[in-house]
């Protein structure tokens, strides 16, 4: 069988390109072909590909729709692909999907990864949610198969029944790690001090400059480790140094190794305006943590009594951070099943009909 899957960026931080290379993993041992298509070419990632005998198409952005419809016919006329599977977050971004559709690719798989449109001009956004509702209509005529990440985002991108499949989490990646604890304390100066974590792309949607002023108005007790790059993270730093908060907040830029900051956490914040199924907080569960969420959030991703669903209002994530249980909490079998590699991929080989 031959799949075709869109789209990666660079295989590493967002979320949609973690979640497919994890997938290329666990299905090498299946007997497929499974090629990528991105918007831009990235050697590291072509390189990674091949190791999984995948190959890496390069298309026009959304920006030149015909031009990719174009690039998408000659790759599906040439390569005859049985399955294509789109990723997305937006349903304008619809033109491999219908070109697809159009080509009579006899399953064509549409994935949906948020529950609102990005961006950080408000006009902006309302705009490109206008368009999506224009194109959501079309998707169940140009799909066989409707698969979302949460209910929320299913909801979002879908007119029709859809099928949820959870994000999967290699639980003993995250187990939490007493020498990494102590390591990564040492290495950014943070002994004697209560942590709050956070990941981020630093997008609009992550909202992280509401950290800013949260940590601002906390005791020098505490300090806040923000790990991650993106658009909003130099808006980030400016307000650091308006507030004068250097000693009190860290930023690590992007690392390969996630996972392990996980330890140095005490509690993980998460104040975003909206997600799909945002990963990192199962990630942040699984190392027992505690988290403390926006109520834009799905309910789905809770797995402690001790996680919090949280308005976004200043004052509340102040007195809530500061009567907060730092202790870390237990995390059970079922937990772990719900997120499972196991169980995530028993879903997608089940939609690729390849049991």
């Amino acid at each position: 069988m031959k799949i075709l899957v869109g789209y990666l960026i660079d295989g590493k931080f967002n979320g949609i390109d973690r979640y497919l290379m994890t997938m290329l993993n666990y299905l090498q041992d299946i007997n497929i072909q499974m090629d990528f298509i991105s918007y831009h070419y990235n050697s590291e990632l072509e390189q990674n590909l091949r190791k999984y005998n995948s190959r890496l198409f390069v298309v026009h952005n959304l920006k030149h729709p015909l031009k990719q419809y174009k690039e998408m016919r000659q790759i599906l006329i040439d390569e005859q692909y049985d399955t294509c599977y789109f990723n997305i977050s937006e349903a304008f971004n619809c033109v491999g999907i219908y070109s697809s559709y159009k080509a009579n690719v006899s399953k064509v798989i549409v994935h949906s990864h948020n529950s609102q449109s990005g961006g950080t001009n408000g006009i902006v956004r309302n705009i490109r949610t206008c368009i999506h509702k224009l194109f959501k209509n079309k998707l169940s005529k140009w799909s066989t198969d409707r698969l979302a990440c949460s209910e929320v985002a299913g909801e979002w991108m879908f007119n029709q029944d859809f099928k949820t499949i959870y994000n999967a989490v290699d639980y003993p990646r995250f187990k939490f790690n007493k020498d990494k604890q102590i390591e990564l304390k040492n290495k950014y100066d943070l002994n004697g001090y209560k942590i709050l974590g956070h990941v981020s792309n630093f997008s609009y949607a992550k909202n992280t400059s509401f950290l800013i002023e949260v940590i601002h108005s906390l005791p020098d007790t505490y300090k806040l480790l923000l790990i991650g790059d993106g658009p909003e993270q130099s808006k980030c730093k400016e307000l650091v140094k308006q507030y004068k908060l250097e000693e009190k907040v860290v930023f690590t830029g992007l690392v390969d190794n996630v996972h392990d900051f996980y330890n140095a956490m005490d509690v993980f914040l998460l104040p975003s305006f909206f997600e799909g199924l945002p990963i990192v907080a199962i990630e942040a569960q699984y190392n027992g943590l505690s988290v403390f969420m926006s109520e834009n959030i799905t309910k789905e991703v809770k797995l402690f009594d001790s996680t919090l669903y949280i308005p976004l209002n200043k004052e509340e994530w102040v007195s809530k951070i500061i009567v907060a249980d730092l202790g870390r909490n237990t995390v059970s079998n079922e937990m772990i099943e719900c997120f499972s590699l196991d169980a995530q991929k028993q879903n997608v080989l089940n939609v690729f009909e390849l049991l």
